[in-house]
C-alpha cells in the first residue's frame, strides 16, 4: 500500500475465513467466497480515511487442511438430564456404527416405548429399505444431505449439546442431580444440521450425543418436551429448526422459520439476568394467542431458560466502568418516539410509522435547565421532529456564542 501524496509504504496482510470444501465440484464456488472476503477487507482498509491505495499484490497463499466432520458411531448411554425428559429413543447398537439409520428407522417405523423401542432388532428390516449407496458409516454430518437426496421422503435435522468438554458428556450427566440443576443446564442444545427439504413425508429430528471423541445419533421424539424446563408448563411448543426458538402458535413459528431459514443454523443465547416469567401465566389476547411481553416471548425463549443457562455475571457481561474518562457535553437531547403499525400493501408486511414524540433538553449547567418537555402527536410526526431539532440547534448555538472567546492563533 502507498499513501497518496507521500512516500510512505506499508505491507497489508488480508486473510479470508476458512471455507469448508465438501465436494470437488464446490472448489470454484468456495474460492470465489474467499476472494470476495479478501477484496472486502482491502476496500474497508482503503475506505477508513487514511488515504491508502493498492499498489501491487506481491503474493497469494492458499492453505489446505484436512476437515474431519462430526459423525455418529456406536452406542452411547443417554445422559440422565436428557433421559429424564422422556423425549428420546436411543437405539442400543453395540455391534455396528449405523446409529443414524437406526434412529431414522425408529421414526419411520415407530415402536411403543414399553416394547423395548431401543433394541436394534425392531429396525433390521426397516433400514434395509433405505438407499445408502455411496454413504459411509458412521455417517458424517456432510453426508446427511446425500442421504436425503437418495431418500426424498425423509428429511433430517440434527441438534447437539453445545459446550460438552473433553471429559465427556456422560461423566457430566452423572453429576447432574437436582441440586446441581444450574450446572447441568450450562450445556445448550443448538442446531448442527438443518434440512432444505420442508415437504418430506417423514420429518426426523436427531440429537448427536458426545462422549469425548465418540459421537452417537439418537431420535428426538418430542422436541417441545426436550426443550422445556422441568418447572415449565407442559404446553405444546412449535420449534424453529434453525435456531431452536419456540412459539406457542404454529403460524407464528412458520412465519419466523421462513426468514430464519435464510441464515446458517444458530442458537440465540442471552446473557444472564432479567425477570422470570410468572409461573402459570396463561394470558391470551382476543384471538387466543399469547401476549408478547418482551424479547424472550418474541423469540420464543423462556426467561427461565435465559437465566438458568447463563454463566455467572462477569463472564459474559460487558459493562462500562471508566466513567472518569467520560467527556461532559454542554447539552444533550433525549427523545422518545411512539409508533403505530401500518400494512405496506406492496410487501404485505406491517411497518412502524412514527405517530408522535417527546423531546427534552438537558444542560450541564443547572441554570440552563428546565422541566419543559416538548411533546407532539399527530400527522407528519417526523417532519415536526426535525423542526424541533432545528429549534433546539438555534437555541444551543445562541447560548454557546455568549461571551465566546476567540481561539488563540496557532504559531
Amino acid at each position: 500500500m502507498i499513501e497518496e501524496g507521500a512516500d510512505k509504504e506499508t505491507e497489508g496482510r488480508f486473510i479470508s475465513p476458512p471455507q469448508i470444501l465438501m465436494h470437488g465440484s464446490d472448489v470454484e464456488h468456495e474460492l470465489s467466497i474467499a476472494c470476495s472476503s479478501v477484496v472486502t477487507k482491502v476496500e474497508a482498509f482503503m475506505g477508513q480515511g487514511s488515504g491508502w491505495v493498492l499498489d501491487r499484490i506481491t503474493a497469494i497463499k492458499i492453505s489446505f487442511a484436512e476437515f474431519k466432520p462430526l459423525r455418529g458411531s456406536s452406542y452411547i448411554p443417554t445422559p440422565k438430564h436428557l433421559a429424564n425428559k422422556k423425549a428420546i429413543i436411543n437405539v442400543k447398537n453395540t455391534k455396528d456404527n449405523k446409529c443414524f439409520l437406526y434412529s431414522v428407522a425408529a421414526h419411520t417405523h415407530p415402536i411403543d416405548r414399553n416394547n423395548h423401542a431401543n433394541m436394534p432388532r425392531h429396525y433390521k428390516d426397516e433400514i434395509k429399505k433405505f438407499d445408502t449407496d455411496g454413504l459411509h458409516f458412521p455417517l458424517p454430518i456432510d453426508e446427511i444431505s446425500l442421504f436425503e437426496k437418495k431418500n426424498p421422503k425423509i428429511s433430517v435435522n440434527v441438534i447437539y449439546e453445545y459446550g460438552v468438554g473433553d471429559e465427556g458428556q456422560c461423566e457430566k450427566a452423572k453429576k447432574a442431580t437436582k441440586s446441581h440443576r444450574n450446572e447441568s443446564r450450562q450445556y445448550l442444545l443448538a442446531p448442527l444440521y438443518c434440512t432444505k427439504n420442508k415437504t418430506a413425508l417423514h420429518k426426523v429430528t436427531l440429537l448427536l450425543l458426545q462422549d469425548g471423541e465418540r459421537k452417537h445419533y439418537v431420535l428426538v421424539t418430542d422436541i417441545s418436551r426436550l426443550l422445556s424446563g422441568n418447572d415449565e408448563q407442559r404446553r405444546e411448543k412449535f420449534v424453529c429448526n434453525y435456531c431452536l426458538s419456540y412459539f406457542f402458535n404454529e403460524k407464528r413459528k412458520d412465519d419466523h422459520e421462513n426468514f430464519c431459514g435464510e441464515k446458517k443454523p444458530a442458537r440465540i443465547i442471552f446473557p444472564g439476568g432479567g425477570k422470570k416469567r410468572k409461573e402459570g401465566r396463561e394470558e391470551l389476547d382476543e384471538e387466543g394467542e399469547e401476549e408478547i411481553e418482551g424479547i424472550e416471548d418474541l423469540l420464543g425463549i423462556s426467561a427461565i431458560d435465559r437465566a438458568e443457562m447463563a454463566k455467572e455475571d462477569g463472564e459474559n457481561m460487558i459493562k462500562f466502568t471508566n466513567y472518569h474518562k467520560s467527556y461532559m457535553f454542554d447539552f444533550v437531547l433525549y427523545c422518545d418516539f411512539e409508533a403505530s403499525l401500518e400494512r405496506n400493501e406492496e410487501t404485505g408486511r406491517d411497518e412502524h410509522k412514527a405517530s408522535g414524540f417527546s423531546c427534552v433538553r438537558i444542560a450541564s449547567h443547572d441554570a440552563l435547565n428546565n422541566d419543559n418537555v416538548f411533546s407532539y402527536n399527530g400527522a407528519n410526526a417526523m417532519d415536526r421532529f426535525f423542526e424541533c431539532l432545528e429549534e433546539q440547534r438555534t437555541y444551543i448555538n445562541e447560548v454557546m456564542s455568549r461571551d465566546a472567546v476567540p481561539m488563540i492563533p496557532l504559531n
